[in-house]
């Protein structure tokens, strides 16, 4: 039995390190800005400098800190697994963490965190699933791997957590998916309460007409998101409407493949790529639809902010059927044609009269205070064992 002869609980989370930019990043870092630093505290493991001082400033207000290990200097992979769990290893010794969050995609990066923090003394671990994962990206050795230790998880008996039950199938399997208590992606949704006067200064800073259609995706350069796709979507409503823009914000390896396919197709003068933003809640105000064509998704917490400031979310039928708490989203097919996408962001645009829609986000519990009070009440479960 874990002796709790310090408060607060040390929480370590692994795994969301893109702090500002990746999704599970983001959805990590909110959730732990509304707990009780004099009960939880959380650290964060990076593997570079987070260069937005206002999440510095916003974990160590609340008592926690970044820990940074670097993997320099090891070509190979199996040397910078090795590195990476010595340096683990040593750090949670260092700090005497309580308990180890590891944010995961698939369960082979889920263990080999946990190999590490139990190689420290952990004996008490959170698994959170926050994506449906595709396993036709793997070759078979990894897919054996990963099954392997999906087998592992399912047996070892730590806290399962998942956005979805999608992504409770992902991670943990059909054995043990039942047993995944479902921790809803929430958002401030303060942040996102549409404001028609930020709509038009916005529009005014980007160089938009106030009545000029705006197409918007918020996302990581990377296959999961579909961005080929988008640019034949993109392709077929210049057709319907040659002043359309299409703003694509983000960074990632795919980007500059992006770039030039858009080049290709002609349309790359029309579209903004404006990179990572801080300014997310700003620039959903400036949109007129929010396209999300995904391979897979655990959840697509971008479609709840979206939803909040009012906004039209047409998306793929790979997205959660839960992330649909208002009557804003539309799903579509991947198997439709670009032209019947194009149809469905045109309708949208055409019919959507602007309103937030904050309140029925919040009665559906998916203000980030729900589920961040919810976690925290797990950690100290945890702690009392």
């Amino acid at each position: 039995m874990m002796k709790l002869d310090r408060t607060p609980i040390k929480v370590l989370h692994i795994g969301a390190d893109n702090i500002g930019y990746g999704g599970r990043s983001v959805i990590a870092f909110n959730l732990t800005q509304c707990m009780d630093n004099k009960r939880i505290t959380n650290d964060f493991l990076v593997f570079a400098d987070v260069k937005q001082k206002k999440y510095i400033n916003a974990l160590t207000d609340k008592g926690g800190k970044y820990v940074r290990i670097d993997l320099n200097g090891h070509y190979l992979k199996v040397l910078k697994e090795v590195q990476r769990s010595i340096q683990m290893k040593l750090l949670i010794e260092r700090e005497r963490y309580d308990i180890i969050h590891i944010h995961a995609d698939n369960a082979y990066e889920a263990m080999r965190s946990i190999w590490s923090g139990r190689f420290a003394g952990v004996k008490r671990f959170v698994i959170h699933a926050h994506t449906t994962g595709s396993e036709k990206k793997f070759n078979i050795l990894k897919r054996t791997i990963i099954l392997i230790c999906q087998r592992m998880l399912s047996k070892a008996g730590y806290l399962q957590l998942a956005c979805s039950s999608e992504a409770a199938q992902y991670l943990f399997g059909n054995k043990t998916r039942n047993e995944t208590i479902i921790i809803k992606n929430g958002i401030d949704t303060g942040k996102f309460v549409y404001s028609a006067i930020t709509r038009r200064k916005i529009r005014d800073d980007l160089g938009y007409a106030q009545d000029q259609l705006i197409v918007g995706c918020i996302g990581r350069f990377s296959p999961q998101k579909n961005h080929f796709f988008i640019l034949e979507i993109f392709s077929e409503i210049l057709k319907k409407d040659p002043a359309a823009r299409l703003m694509l914000v983000g960074d990632g390896g795919l980007k500059g493949q992006v770039e030039v396919s858009a080049r290709e197709k002609k349309i790359f003068e029309s579209i903004d790529f404006l990179g990572n933003r801080n300014d997310v809640s700003d620039l959903l105000m400036a949109m007129d639809v929010f396209l999300l064509p995904s391979l897979y998704e655990g959840f697509g917490i971008v479609n709840l902010e979206a939803q909040c400031s009012g906004l039209p979310c047409i998306v793929s039928t790979e997205v959660p059927d839960m992330v649909k708490v208002t009557d804003l989203v539309r799903f579509v097919s991947l198997s439709e044609s670009p032209e019947t996408w194009a149809d469905k962001v045109c309708t949208e645009a055409n019919a959507n009269s602007r309103q937030g829609k904050e309140k029925e986000l919040i009665q559906a519990g998916f203000d980030i205070t729900f589920s961040s009070t919810r976690l925290q009440e797990l950690y100290e479960k945890m702690g009392q064992i």
